[in-house]
């Protein structure tokens, strides 16, 4: 049995990793609604981020379910050097 799933429970953050290809991506989307699922429960100890590397769609109905009240990264304007930034900001007030 995989430990994924409890090391996820167990991290202060999930970080979804969103493309053109996120809709056919199974396990993703699973991982998304356990994060959902943990920051809904605990709000305060879980934190799903969402990274747009393609950017964020300007057509909501792109957006997966559940991302769209989210705080999200877009790579393609940050550069994966600013996302590396603002995820650290957000680790950093999350272990506190």
């Amino acid at each position: 049995m995989s430990n994924c799933p409890r090391r996820q429970r167990q991290a202060l953050a999930t970080v979804a990793l969103l493309s053109a290809s996120t809709e056919a991506a199974y396990y993703l989307r699973e991982e998304i609604a356990s994060a959902i699922a943990y920051q809904r429960h605990e709000p305060d100890t879980h934190r799903l981020i969402p990274v747009y590397l393609d950017g964020v769609p300007k057509n909501p109905a792109q957006i997966p379910y559940g991302m769209r009240v989210r705080h999200a990264l877009d790579a393609a304007r940050l550069g994966m050097v600013g996302v590396a930034a603002e995820l650290k900001k957000v680790a950093t007030a999350l272990a506190i």
